[in-house]
């Protein structure tokens, strides 16, 4: 399994102006690879997530997932792409309020093709005992944990965080 970007531009168009968020990367991710991204802020990393992973797309280049090139599906092929293949850990919680900690993480497990078993993922992360609390009734930390547990749930081919543990240092 590998990801590749061959010449992958990201530009953004507001009137005559062009400012290019993405020039020309290329670069290859195999399987097995933990790969971190760094840079000061603005310095669009989080595009560059959201190109790799095809929450967003490019303005030209090339984004291969193992032999097929995703940066020429439509919208719905990358959705089922994302969800057959990916998981998100955001800057963001994006906890759904009205579900308690059980039902938000059953939310990743339910869209995975071979899901780990939940209450096994609650009792790794600590949170058994607050599996029926509401994200409102949760610290920051826990409600972190959660929204990584979500992530992890659905068993994940390749997992993408963007600043997972930025809010933990605020």
């Amino acid at each position: 399994m590998s990801i590749s970007l061959k010449n992958v531009n990201k530009i953004y168009k507001i009137g005559d102006v062009e400012t290019y968020a993405l020039r020309n990367v290329s670069l290859e991710i195999k399987e097995g690879e933990f790969l971190v991204i760094l840079g000061p802020s603005g310095s669009d990393k989080s595009t560059l997530l959201n190109v790799i992973s095809g929450l967003d797309t490019p303005t030209s280049g090339e984004i291969r997932f193992n032999d097929e090139i995703i940066s020429n599906y439509n919208s719905k092929e990358l959705t089922k792409f994302r969800r057959d293949n990916l998981g998100f850990i955001f800057q963001q919680y994006n906890l759904l309020q009205n579900l308690n900690v059980r039902d938000n993480v059953e939310i990743g497990a339910c869209v995975g093709k071979a899901p780990f078993n939940i209450d096994e993922i609650l009792q790794k992360i600590g949170m058994e005992a607050e599996k029926n609390k509401y994200p409102y009734q949760l610290s920051g930390g826990q409600q972190q944990r959660v929204s990584i547990a979500r992530s992890v749930a659905k068993n994940p081919d390749i997992l993408f965080c963007d600043e997972p543990t930025g809010a933990l240092m605020k």
